[in-house]
């Protein structure tokens, strides 16, 4: 669902909300997940940190969810810093256990961008995404502009899946000047239907086995783009990204070498 915008989209005064708990129950109904317990906090540092508090719930329901109106201190991926500002994008953690994820552990954060990327389009908004965990647009230039990001831990015997979308930022909001938002893009997106439709793919797509990865790989702007990628505790490498595995694994074409990445930071340098 999207709706034209009555504010105007260069104003920095525009009116902030909190998320509405009766709403996004209202949703959540509506859209058939009633396997999961959802907690709403006005602010906190970290949604992934808050959510362990709740992981005991899992005994009761399938899925755990913590929706902050504003986070002051989350993360990324390397320990970079995610920071919500009050009302203005998503900042959503879900704990789910593991026996309950039939894909398997090293593909949860491309599944679960997948899913980001089902619940985007079904607001009316297309989105591409960066291996291993961004969600991306690319703009009239063809350069990737960073939508929001995923980050993956692993708590006891659950996972914790935090994810951030920027919503309503205007650009001096944004983190970065290479990010951008469903405002600037031309959407308006109610933040408690996202939710619920974002619960709603997680359960279907974390019980899809391998059906996922076809759909992955039609929407992964890296495969088929000149990359260098960054691993721990490894030197850089260069090449083109060939293909993403059942896996979750990078395949990467470095000279004449096919070499398989489990993990790493992306940067893409140029489409082929």
């Amino acid at each position: 669902m999207t709706y034209p915008s009555e504010v105007d989209s260069n104003s920095t005064s525009q009116p902030r909300h909190g998320l509405d708990f009766s709403l996004l129950q209202h949703y959540l109904n509506e859209v058939g997940v009633d396997n999961a317990q959802v907690f709403v906090h006005s602010q906190v540092a970290s949604t992934n940190d808050v959510i362990r508090t709740y992981v005991p719930h899992l005994g009761n329901v399938d899925v755990i969810a913590v929706a902050a109106d504003e986070q002051t201190a989350g993360r990324g991926r390397l320990d970079r810093t995610w920071v919500s500002s009050f009302g203005l994008g998503i900042a959503l953690s879900i704990a789910v256990s593991e026996t309950k994820v039939a894909v398997p552990l090293s593909t949860v954060p491309l599944v679960s961008g997948l899913a980001v990327h089902r619940a985007l389009q079904r607001c009316g908004l297309e989105i591409g995404l960066k291996w291993p965990n961004d969600l991306v647009v690319v703009d009239a230039e063809g350069e990737l502009r960073k939508l929001g990001g995923i980050l993956v831990q692993r708590f006891d015997d659950c996972l914790v899946i935090g994810i951030g979308i920027n919503l309503d930022h205007d650009q001096e909001q944004l983190p970065i000047p290479q990010a951008t938002s469903a405002r600037l893009l031309g959407y308006e997106i109610e933040h408690e239907l996202l939710i619920a439709y974002l619960l709603n793919e997680v359960n279907i797509l974390f019980q899809s086995d391998t059906s996922w990865h076809a759909e992955y790989r039609a929407n992964c702007v890296s495969i088929g783009a000149q990359v260098q990628v960054q691993r721990v505790n490894s030197l850089p490498i260069e090449g083109v990204v060939e293909d993403v595995d059942v896996s979750g694994h990078l395949l990467l074409r470095s000279g004449p070498d096919l070499i398989c990445v489990e993990s790493g930071d992306v940067q893409h340098l140029k489409r082929l």
